[in-house]
């Protein structure tokens, strides 16, 4: 039996598991994304999230489609879209959910892995877009001019830019055609 570079035989007891998925999983590169995300990506979304640019549900859904694959989940009237390490205002985004069109409110969405004053202080820092408080409970909504909001999501953050369907043109913004 010849042993190869690594010291594991082809044939060894490995038979069922192919050998670079092998290599791969034992260097921890296994879950790395395939192709690195567009120089344009952060960008994009946060534009999108801050409701800096068009609302088009069907870009944003062709465009992560794109960079990430197809959605890993399809529920709550959103595609879910999986991020692996990336940062966007220097804070961890774990999710981007897109509208799907079948409900009357449209929505580009990003969980994000800190708390809402975190996020808000480090959107106003990046982009020098504030954020003020909407009511006086203790999970209150953080709206900007733009039209972005942050809602509180558990321990962690949702930013989402959201429109009505009912205030697009005719045949604006309808779903996947």
């Amino acid at each position: 039996m010849r042993k190869s570079v690594f010291g594991i035989s082809a044939s060894s007891g490995m038979a069922r598991i192919p050998f670079a998925a092998f290599l791969l999983a034992s260097m921890g590169m296994a879950n790395a994304n395939p192709l690195p995300l567009p120089s344009t990506f952060d960008t994009t979304i946060g534009n999108g999230l801050l409701c800096l640019d068009q609302l088009d549900i069907n870009y944003y859904y062709r465009y992560l489609s794109a960079a990430l694959g197809k959605p890993y989940k399809h529920s709550e009237g959103a595609y879910w879209f999986k991020l692996n390490k990336f940062m966007l205002w220097k804070i961890p985004v774990s999710d981007i959910l897109v509208s799907d069109g079948k409900e009357n409110t449209l929505f580009l969405l990003a969980i994000v892995n800190a708390p809402p004053e975190k996020l808000q202080m480090a959107i106003a820092a990046q982009s020098g877009i504030h954020f003020y408080r909407e009511g006086r409970g203790n999970y209150p909504r953080r709206a900007s001019n733009t039209g972005s909001n942050i809602v509180y999501f558990h321990n962690e953050a949702k930013i989402y830019c959201g429109k009505s369907s009912y205030l697009l043109p005719q045949g604006e913004g309808e779903p996947f055609r």
